[in-house]
């Protein structure tokens, strides 16, 4: 598998992530939902840095921030 391909298997299971962690934060659990959020959040990043998206980059590092904020936050 290319190191291209990866990365994209990576991003749309990283957008999954979210949706599933918006989910879970939610309806479900404040802790569980925003640390599927933050994981997936990683796990989309590799591309966009990969295709110099400079603004959606900032923009997921933002949002990871706030996440792990509020995760720590309690």
């Amino acid at each position: 598998m290319s190191k291209g391909r990866v990365a994209r298997n990576l991003r749309i299971a990283g957008n999954v992530g979210l949706i599933v962690g918006q989910v879970f934060l939610l309806f479900i659990s404040k802790p569980v939902g925003l640390s599927i959020m933050v994981v997936s959040g990683l796990m989309g990043l590799p591309y966009f840095v990969s295709r110099n998206y400079k603004d959606v980059t900032a923009i997921i590092i933002l949002g990871l921030v706030i996440n792990i904020a509020a995760l720590f936050s309690g």
